[in-house]
């Protein structure tokens, strides 16, 4: 049997016609029971090498189709985000699908409460962010900026860096995000980094 690494591989390179996606979406259908979230993190890979030029809209089809279908637990929610976030033409083709994409989002949603170790803070604002840059606005993308905040540990040290803190300030500057609840988070922090975050938190 054909590894299903080298169908997805196939898959991108041949998938540029209506038809071809549609025999694609068809083919994965049927073979779904047989597809391994080591697939599924194989084709996240075989992603980031293609070009943007070479990312159709037929692959953004196929591709949202088999996170749609897939068991949740199969689905490499981490590495699927970062796809999302460092392949811009990726996105922009996915975000062509309106309603489906929507669809697709509450997708993300569902599996990020299946697998909060997935769950990366830095990884989701850049996501968050990138579709804030491509004019992106929705209540699935609000739940989903709101979801990460609520799920990932408060007490590492990781809140302390300034990729967490610009976070909860766009939380917060977009109604996700109460005054209180980030004063009980970084409450906790010592010397200069405290007193530049309550600066900040005063400013909102």
């Amino acid at each position: 049997m054909i590894p299903n690494w080298m169908l997805f591989k196939a898959m991108m390179a041949s998938c540029v016609t209506s038809k071809s996606r549609d025999s694609w979406m068809t083919f994965f259908m049927n073979r779904k029971k047989e597809i391994t979230r080591a697939d599924l993190e194989q084709l996240m890979e075989i992603i980031t090498v293609f070009e943007d030029e070479e990312i159709t809209l037929h692959h953004a089809v196929v591709i949202s189709n088999l996170v749609m279908m897939c068991n949740p637990n199969y689905v490499p929610l981490r590495k699927l985000i970062l796809v999302l976030k460092e392949k811009k033409q990726f996105l922009l083709q996915f975000m062509k699908l309106e309603g489906k994409f929507n669809k697709f989002l509450n997708r993300i949603l569902e599996l990020m409460d299946i697998q909060k170790e997935e769950l990366n803070l830095a990884l989701f604002f850049g996501f968050v962010m990138r579709l804030e840059n491509f004019a992106y606005r929705s209540e699935t993308v609000r739940k989903i900026a709101r979801k990460v905040w609520e799920l990932s540990p408060k007490d590492t040290d990781s809140y302390t860096t300034v990729s967490q803190i610009s976070y909860a300030l766009y939380l917060m500057e977009n109604g996700l995000l109460q005054v209180k609840e980030a004063k009980e988070i970084f409450g906790r922090l010592n010397g200069k980094l405290q007193l530049k975050i309550f600066i900040l938190i005063r400013q909102n």
